[in-house]
């Protein structure tokens, strides 16, 4: 299973012709130790919001939002992550602050009635009651916005970490079991509230919304992505791989006719035959 708390901060986000590229290029270069593992990301026929496990051996479709992957993620992964956690995090925010010397990604909760931190919306992501950072923040920066009245700053890596038993609220989970057809996964978590692509933050949405499955995640203990895509819209870990294993087992030769088979007969065997219909008619004449 993929760890939300351990995902990279990968700088700027990939297209997802380059994100296939990476995944491939890594998978090709450190099969044993990288395989698939790739989290990718669909909606389906309600707007519903799942995120996928491909674990080692799973079919992970081309047009598919890409974070967690041997390669680089197509989009903010962290973003998404917090925006899953916005509502918890200011209601329940971690006890430790993280403020460091070294410069980091961070999360500032704004607490009710202070909206005049300056310059704020020119460096991050509005998340309602969070801000999260797009890049990187300097120390002293980050000292001099903690200093700020009403405003709390945390490092991104340990909000993730202290909230990771929630991750993923209000996404459907789906997963694998090794071994099973590359492109079959199973529901794993079906969320009380679920986020929809719509409540997302624009600059995610689209990316999320790259793949659309004409189905309904609460109705679909199983999923197979052979029933909805082609061979050739997904990528796999082993080649000449499909979605679906073959299944179906040769058919018998057909059994041979009676002429076949008398065709095959020997000539001795075929005399033998005459002779024994000969003495059998002698017999019943007597």
């Amino acid at each position: 299973m993929i760890s939300w708390a351990h995902a990279l901060v990968r700088g700027r986000a990939r297209t997802r012709a380059e994100c296939a590229r990476t995944i491939m290029g890594a998978v090709n270069d450190y099969p044993a130790a990288h395989s698939m593992d790739t989290e990718w990301f669909a909606v389906d026929a309600d707007g519903n919001v799942a995120r996928f496990d491909s674990g080692e051996d799973g079919a992970v479709p081309n047009a598919a939002a890409i974070g967690f992957s041997p390669g680089d993620a197509s989009f903010d992964a962290d973003l998404l992550r917090v925006a899953c956690l916005a509502k918890r995090i200011a209601a329940e925010p971690p006890a430790e602050e993280g403020i460091h010397t070294s410069s980091a990604r961070i999360v500032v909760l704004i607490e009710e009635g202070y909206r005049n931190a300056p310059n704020l919306d020119e460096r991050f992501e509005n998340l309602g009651p969070l801000l999260l950072s797009r890049e990187r923040v300097a120390g002293d920066e980050v000292r001099r916005l903690a200093a700020m009245p009403g405003v709390r700053v945390f490092d991104l890596r340990n909000v993730l970490e202290a909230f990771e038993e929630y991750l993923p609220t209000g996404l459907y989970a789906f997963g694998r079991n090794h071994g099973d057809d590359p492109g079959l996964y199973r529901r794993e978590a079906a969320p009380e509230h679920p986020l929809t692509v719509d409540a997302l933050p624009k600059t995610v949405r689209a990316e999320i919304a790259s793949l659309r499955l004409p189905v309904r995640f609460d109705a679909s203990p199983e999923l197979h992505l052979a029933d909805h895509l082609a061979n050739q819209d997904a990528m796999y870990w082993g080649e000449d791989w499909a979605l679906r294993w073959p299944s179906t087992p040769p058919e018998a030769p057909p059994r041979p006719s009676v002429e076949t088979r008398m065709s095959k007969l020997t000539p001795v065997m075929v005399v033998a035959l005459i002779a024994a219909i000969v003495l059998t008619l002698l017999v019943l004449r007597r």
